[in-house]
């Protein structure tokens, strides 16, 4: 959940297939924030010792841990899912029972919004302000929208409508300043005009790899795509591609993996791409690529670890006692690409989700 990195008018064919939204308002406890910065992350955490009744509370915390405030409380069924710039939006998700709600948190006026979203998918923010929202909807390729809204549901834009083609991932990337926005439309990785939906550009594919999810910017010249392999020795694993805004795609990683499985997402690095290798059970698996070199597993244990992203040298995780998704108690941790080190982040009970501000946000 973490982050990722960066952010981002067609009318939708039947009428019938708007969400509407259900916006409502209330307060929420402020604190004194920090203004954010790359590495700074937002936790929903649940103090050790807390009541059945009591919430989460939204947790703002330095890339150390060394700086942390209270900016709000939220549900126990809230999930951070993305973080503007400075710290202070916050979007969460609660999908216990009925349609999926999302709330878009503004920590520095104190208020909240809510709006309903039926068979969501994914929502994150558009820009970096958080000044939007958009999302995705529909479980099938051929009936998937895509969405921008305003913080309190209210529908701006279309982007994609099954009339546009199928969506065959479902997950799209923006620029900071929202003018764009990365989906899979019709079997083609597309930028496309965030205020029209128009295509803009067709980016390179690659023969055998199909249903390609962004999942984030790759530096400023192009992003990862997550895919799957249809052709040839990797046929019916998980690979990941880096995918140029000119020029043709290249692959990332090149094997089965630990597993045989495949690799979900993978982030630039000095010393090295680090990946993340997908498990039969519990968490993903980071490993260090280096080109004509043996995968290298890194020093967090891969039962015991959720990753979330990886942000300049931290890669952060979610560390638990238990394995393969047991219960037990959960702190956010970082540890250093260029050390080694493990620092923990926030502890002191469990972090359900965690959002981190990412430098090409």
């Amino acid at each position: 959940m973490t982050r990722t990195t960066a952010r981002r008018a067609a009318l939708v064919v039947a009428a019938a297939a708007l969400v509407a939204p259900v916006a409502t308002s209330a307060q929420a406890a402020v604190g004194a924030a920090p203004t954010a910065s790359p590495g700074w992350s937002v936790s929903a955490h649940l103090p050790t010792g807390s009541p059945s009744w009591r919430g989460q509370d939204l947790v703002l915390s330095s890339p150390g841990g060394t700086s942390k405030t209270v900016l709000g409380r939220v549900g126990r069924g809230e999930r951070v899912v993305d973080v503007s710039a400075d710290g202070r939006r916050v979007l969460t998700v609660d999908r216990r029972g009925g349609d999926p709600r999302v709330v878009a948190h503004d920590t520095t006026a104190g208020t909240r919004s809510t709006f309903a979203v039926s068979k969501l998918e994914q929502v994150r923010y558009l820009d970096a302000a958080g000044s939007k929202v958009v999302v995705v909807r529909g479980w099938e390729e051929t009936d998937r929208v895509v969405e921008v809204r305003s913080p309190g549901g209210t529908l701006v834009r279309t982007l994609h409508t099954p009339r546009r083609g199928t969506l065959d991932a479902p997950s799209v990337i923006s620029t900071p300043d929202g003018s764009k926005v990365v989906l899979n439309r019709s079997g083609r990785l597309r930028s496309v005009d965030a205020r029209t939906g128009a295509t803009i550009s067709t980016l390179s594919g690659r023969t055998g790899y199909s249903a390609c999810a962004p999942t984030r910017w790759w530096g400023t010249s192009g992003l990862v795509a997550t895919c799957s392999v249809t052709s040839g020795s990797l046929r019916g694993t998980e690979q990941v591609l880096r995918v140029p805004f000119v020029g043709t795609s290249s692959r990332v990683t090149t094997t089965a993996g630990g597993m045989g499985i495949g690799w979900m997402d993978a982030w630039a690095h000095p010393k090295g791409t680090v990946a993340l290798s997908i498990n039969g059970c519990g968490p993903a698996t980071a490993h260090r690529l280096t080109a004509g070199e043996p995968e290298i597993a890194l020093g967090v244990p891969s039962d015991h670890t959720e990753v979330q992203t990886v942000v300049g040298d931290g890669l952060y995780h979610l560390a638990s006692g238990a394995s393969c998704g047991g219960p037990g108690t959960v702190r956010l941790a970082r540890h250093d690409l260029s050390t080694g080190r493990n620092t923990t982040v926030l502890g002191g009970g469990t972090v359900s989700s965690v959002a981190v501000v990412d430098m090409y946000q």
